[in-house]
């Protein structure tokens, strides 16, 4: 692979890097600590709680 494709493909993927991070965080650490505050776990938290280590992948 040559540089140049390096360089495009890295401007295709950090945009996608940048939206899973958002989706990671779920709205926001405010939006959690809400959650949180209401005893209730996030939707991640839950999946992960449900589901065997290493069974779902995003």
């Amino acid at each position: 692979m040559d540089k140049v494709n390096v360089g495009k493909e890295t401007a295709i993927v950090a945009p996608l890097i940048d939206m899973r991070e958002q989706a990671v965080m779920a709205g926001g650490s405010s939006r959690i600590d809400r959650q949180h505050a209401k005893g209730k776990r996030t939707a991640r938290e839950r999946l992960v709680a449900l589901l065997d280590p290493g069974s779902f992948t995003e």
